[in-house]
């Protein structure tokens, strides 16, 4: 069992510990939090690898101390250098006005990047495959190819047949967040000031002056271009009209098209006539390989990675020769 010694330091102050793989994180985070008397939750654990970027690394959780003692067992060091910190417990009140500047502010920068950057972005539509198929596999599966694609058809195929389910009980015309957000819009639209400038032209004033033109479905915030959903100008607009809102909706916000995605389910596939390999221990062998002919080189090749290195004398501490062919004058 290996051993392995720290050195912990809080400002300044420094602690020796010693633990092994088996000691455990909670048993080692209790000892640090009594020998400095600090509260658990506002106390920070980091360590500096032992690699020659010194990354700092920080440990919350019994993964991180195997992981942080896997990594010195694999540059067999026996000495970790560890950081405490402390994070303040008491957070600053922010008032409603600052909180409604840093919300104007991200809409600002928000509308910033859809003049800037045009053309239609995910919004709520994303895709999350990759995430929800990596998310709750075991670890073993993950290296074995075969099981990893076992194991995220089986997620899949629960995952199509539950949003499935779902959308059958739904009974609106719009998906479930789609039709809340909506009607969030619609609420915020209403204290909005416009002005009608042709059928389906208006100005919306709010803070600034925004053009909305109903008939192709553009605004000056670009929010109903980007998302496909309608802001809070153009929902203002389209309340002066007769046409539905849910007219100004993109269509793959629809349920009907949520259905469509889902339909289609994934069946499953039975492996039970398959033989099976779980006890058979796999060998990877070197490729076979035929002795050159010829006689074997002698002289070495020297490494072209490493630069040779000069010779430094150490009687005059000249570089080019050593203390044996030394012929200089040694001044008193």
């Amino acid at each position: 069992m290996d051993m392995f010694y720290s050195v912990a330091k809080y400002k300044g102050d420094g602690y020796v510990l010693d633990f092994t793989v088996l000691t455990g994180w909670l048993t080692l985070f209790e000892k640090i939090c009594t020998y400095w008397a600090l509260e658990p939750p506002i106390v920070r654990v980091k360590y500096i690898m032992p690699n020659e970027h010194k990354t700092i690394c920080s440990i919350s959780s019994e993964d991180d101390f195997q992981n942080m003692c896997n990594v010195h067992r694999i540059f067999k060091k026996t000495m970790v250098n560890m950081i405490i910190d402390t994070v303040n417990e008491t957070t600053e009140t922010i008032s409603l006005e600052n909180a409604q500047e840093f919300k104007d502010s991200l809409c600002d920068l928000a509308i910033k990047r859809n003049f800037n950057f045009r053309g239609q972005r995910e919004g709520e539509m994303y895709s999350n495959v990759a995430s929800l198929s990596m998310h709750g596999l075991r670890r073993h599966d993950i290296y074995i190819v075969r099981n990893m694609v076992v194991a995220i058809r089986f997620k899949m195929m629960n995952l199509m047949y539950k949003r499935r389910e779902n959308s059958m009980k739904w009974e609106t015309h719009l998906c479930p967040e789609i039709h809340k957000k909506i009607e969030k819009t619609i609420e915020e639209s209403r204290c909005l000031v416009i002005g009608r400038s042709d059928g389906d032209i208006f100005e919306v004033v709010d803070k600034q002056g925004n053009h909305v033109d109903l008939r192709n479905r553009t605004c000056s915030c670009r929010r109903l271009e980007v998302y496909g959903l309608p802001c809070n100008h153009s929902c203002c607009a389209i309340l002066q009209t007769d046409v539905n809102i849910h007219h100004y909706v993109e269509g793959y916000y629809t349920i009907a098209l949520y259905k469509e995605a889902y339909e289609s389910p994934i069946f499953p596939v039975p492996d039970h006539d398959k033989p099976m390999d779980a006890g058979r221990h796999l060998r990877i062998r070197p490729p076979i390989s035929k002795k050159r002919p010829g006689r074997p080189r002698k002289r070495r090749i020297e490494s072209q990675a490493f630069g040779v290195h000069d010779l430094h004398c150490s009687r005059c501490h000249e570089v080019g020769h050593n203390r044996a062919t030394c012929n200089e004058v040694i001044a008193d």
